[in-house]
């Protein structure tokens, strides 16, 4: 044997041989099973098994073996010696299991030499040896195992006392003569068929025919080790040296794909999975790993031909070791043993790379499985990229009017904050009353020198401030109620009806109204019924009607009820019927369960300047911090605004409202920050991916809308074949194409660059830039018989190129489109692609077409 080899069972997924100076069968066990049996002075090859030797065969002068591939007799091997004798032996200890008589019978040739290889048939009972060269006799023997065999003179059968094995001395049929055979296979698909590889040539034989003269033949040095994959019945593969190629063989005069090894060490042996599509490994000599090669990717590079690319990765054993050889398990995926020279074997799987896709779906894929984890989607359905993906699913987003977006975020009070501000903002622009989204009431009140005319309500023991800039301010809190109007009441009415009666009466008890507040307590008990002390509104009602300044003990008992409530409204009101201290109404304005907006809106009512001013800054500073898109109504949609919107992006990631947000409140300097840019990308990356086109269309149109600079970039552009520049006048591709509008004489037919001429339409014969429509005026009587339409109204995509993105062949779109109703092949002369059966969605449409014709018949 000139080099250890491994052979798996193919009837047996946990024995191999392995052969050397001996041929050794082992067997694999669990480490568990193994222990319980007392086998566990076996070898330990990975961490769940042991193997463990159970037959061996002393047949010698072994250089090559081959296991019979059928079911029976299940240990019948093919032993190829140094005298080129093949030897059928077996482990198998009962002689009774061969009927066919197989065992002990060898093959003969004509000369004694090396035989290299040895290959049963898939399929027939037929042995295929390859030699070393003499003379100019055949090097490769085919056999007939069913043939009769002759009983070999020995001495001792002389003498009576030993039969000698039964010989096969004449081969069914002998080929390749006067060459050396280094690898041969045969290819499953294919019965009849044979590769062989001799000096510097590839050939394949049909064994039908006369092989001698109808052989397919290459001329390279890449002829040792031949592997066939069966998972492919038209690819093999073959190495010299460091350097391995992959040949189909329906185009064997070149290979699909030349390969060197990054090292200069020679490759032992290679082999393709027998269970997973597409990997190869390959074993270099004087290496602790085999690499393992996925043909994952493949190119197009002409009408009918295709370039392969090749990922390489390692799979190794777990010690440090050279490896002499390894074989794949035909029965479990992605599974191989391999063999130091030590007699150390090695159980190794190869690892599938995990490709993951969160586009739409989390999905995994490794191997030939596909994985999408049903247990994980109630975990998913909080996560802010499922959210946001079926929020613009819905819809969201896409309405003009910002009130329309709160059902889709109506869970989420803060949202529902901004987008009721957002939608307050949109009333007054369509009054214009003043408001907007990018002025907020903090820039408004920097503008008050302060100087506040106050009102003193004696029975309230308050006093209310007014200016000019606390009014506007008012007005962008919607808390801008005229005396005595119908403005509060509306907005009251309002409040009970979406069953805020808390936030109703605190409202009217802040704009002095105490019947109506104590109103809307009552009517808020009467809708809600029984509830916890908490919100026992008939009470709090009550407590309300005996309010009294100079009642100390109404003072105290109020002041410790307050405390215990719950509901933040009604603290509110009680925080403000006995604060102590006017000017600060500290508990009140700190509490962060009362809107930001009402907030405000009572500051701009009952605080003077000074500390109005210090209390807004405040509040703004701590919004942006936290990130509470409330704090808008304070920043508005700039400067500060942009900072609180990044807080937001850094706490929950939803890029979607903040992209929304700012195209209510989008200026140009806006535009300008760089944030706001990359905010807007991402989103529109994130639709793409979700696969959303119409909500990404529909975004992109609110984009324009809101910034009339606004014009999405261009991302493919037609370039010179020559130069290589893009066909405009300007070389730049954001430019109108040439000859696709505007009047005749803007119109050109070659490249501006090199003046070279630009493609010609295949049917026309015009270059590219000729109107389609006026040529066919010009020039009807040339191409009138093709049936190509003489004139065309409407779209000017009719004068468009389109081009086959494999011959690269094409013209005007509407020439393009009529040829192909008719015809498969390309419209240029002896170009044989099918360009439309290429295009999926044509080629789905026949399909339909032809289905639907054949129901109709």
């Amino acid at each position: 044997m000139l080099k250890p080899d491994l052979l798996w069972s193919p009837n047996h997924p946990d024995q191999f041989v392995y052969s050397a100076t001996e041929l050794h069968l082992f067997k694999i066990q669990s480490a568990d099973l193994s222990s319980s049996q007392g086998l566990i002075q076996g070898q330990k090859v990975s961490d769940t098994t042991f193997c463990y030797e159970i037959q061996r065969n002393n047949v010698n002068m072994i250089r090559c073996i081959d296991w019979y591939p059928k079911q029976s007799p299940e240990y019948l091997i093919a032993v190829g010696q140094t005298s080129g004798r093949i030897v059928l032996t077996t482990f198998d200890e009962q002689p009774v299991r061969d009927r066919e008589g197989y065992f002990g019978k060898e093959f003969v040739p004509k000369h004694a030499r090396h035989c290299n290889v040895v290959a049963w048939h898939p399929d027939n009972d037929l042995l295929a040896s390859g030699y070393d060269r003499y003379k100019s006799e055949p090097c490769v023997s085919i056999w007939d195992v069913n043939a009769r065999a002759e009983i070999a003179s020995t001495p001792e059968r002389i003498r009576g006392t030993i039969q000698g094995p039964p010989i096969i001395n004449k081969s069914l049929l002998d080929i390749s003569a006067g060459d050396n055979c280094v690898s041969l296979a045969w290819l499953p698909q294919e019965p009849s068929s044979l590769v062989v590889g001799t000096n510097n040539w590839l050939r394949i034989y049909d064994i039908r025919r006369d092989p001698n003269e109808n052989a397919l033949k290459l001329g390279t040095k890449n002829v040792y080790g031949i592997s066939v994959d069966v998972l492919c019945e038209n690819r093999l593969a073959s190495f010299c040296e460091n350097k391995f190629s992959i040949w189909d063989k329906r185009k064997f005069e070149k290979p699909i794909s030349n390969h060197s090894l990054s090292t200069n060490n020679f490759i032992l042996k290679l082999a393709w999975c027998p269970n997973r599509a597409n990997l190869l490994g390959v074993l270099p000599r004087d290496n602790s790993a085999i690499k393992l090669f996925d043909i994952s990717q493949v190119k197009s590079v002409g009408a009918n031909e295709h370039e392969i690319y090749l990922q390489e990765r390692f799979v190794r054993p777990p010690e440090t070791c050279q490896i002499a050889s390894f074989v794949w398990n035909p029965s479990v995926v992605n599974r191989l043993m391999c063999v130091s020279p030590g007699l150390k074997f090695y159980d190794l799987t190869a690892t599938e790379r995990i490709a993951a896709s969160v586009s739409s779906d989390v999905t995994w894929i490794c191997g030939r499985n596909l994985a999408t984890p049903r247990d994980l989607s109630p975990a998913l359905d909080g996560d802010i990229s499922v959210q946001m993906r079926e929020r613009a699913r819905a819809g969201y987003g896409c309405a003009k009017n910002p009130l329309e977006n709160i059902p889709y975020v109506k869970s989420d009070r803060h949202l529902v904050a901004l987008w009721s501000w957002f939608g307050h903002l949109h009333r007054l622009q369509e009054a214009q009353s003043g408001g907007g989204g990018n002025l907020g009431i903090q820039s408004l009140l920097r503008t008050e020198d302060h100087v506040s005319q106050a009102t003193l309500v004696e029975w309230a023991d308050v006093q209310r401030y007014h200016s000019v800039e606390r009014t506007a301010a008012l007005r962008m809190c919607d808390w801008d109620f005229e005396d005595n109007g119908p403005g509060l009441e509306n907005r009251l009415a309002l409040l009970e009806s979406s069953g805020e009666h808390e936030r109703a009466a605190a409202i009217a008890l802040f704009h002095l109204k105490m019947a109506r507040a104590i109103e809307s307590l009552k009517r808020g008990a009467v809708s809600n019924g029984p509830r916890d002390p908490d919100t026992a509104l008939n009470s709090v009602a009550m407590a309300l009607a005996g309010f009294s300044l100079k009642n100390v003990l109404w003072v105290q008992q109020c002041s410790s009820l307050a405390s215990s409530l719950r509901h933040p409204y009604l603290r509110a009101m009680f925080n403000f019927l006995t604060a102590k201290t006017k000017e600060s109404y500290k508990d009140l304005l700190d509490d962060s369960e009362i809107a930001v907006h009402d907030r405000v809106g009572f500051a701009c009512v009952y605080l003077n300047g000074a500390s109005l001013a210090a209390y807004v800054d405040h509040l703004a500073d701590s919004l942006v911090r936290a990130g509470n898109l409330e704090g808008i109504v304070l920043t508005g949609i700039s400067g500060a605004g942009l900072q609180l919107l990044q807080q937001y992006i850094d706490n929950t990631s939803d890029v979607q409202t903040t992209c929304l947000a700012i195209l209510h409140g989008f200026t140009a300097d806006v535009g300008a920050d760089e944030r706001v840019r990359v905010w807007i990308d991402w989103y529109k990356h994130l639709l793409n991916q979700w696969q959303l086109w119409e909500q990404r269309a529909l975004f992109d149109i609110r984009c324009s809308e809101a910034d009339k600079m606004f014009k999405p970039s261009e991302q493919v552009c037609v370039t010179c074949n020559y130069c290589s520049k893009p066909v405009s006048r300007t070389g730049s591709a954001s430019r109108k194409f040439p000859g696709y509008g505007g009047t005749n004489s803007n119109r050109i037919t070659s490249c501006p660059q090199c003046r070279k001429p630009l493609p010609r339409c295949a049917l026309c014969l015009v270059n590219m830039g000729t109107p389609a429509v006026q040529t066919a005026t010009s020039l009807h009587s040339s191409y009138t018989g093709l049936g190509l339409p003489v004139e065309v109204h409407g779209s000017k995509f009719q004068d468009w190129i389109t081009w086959c993105q494999s011959c690269r062949h094409g013209g005007h779109a509407h020439h393009i489109a009529a040829w192909f109703k008719e015809h498969i092949e390309c419209p240029v002369t002896e170009c044989h692609c099918h360009c439309m059966l290429m295009d999926h969605i044509t080629a789905m449409s026949s399909i339909t077409s032809q289905e639907q014709t054949d129901q109709t018949r």
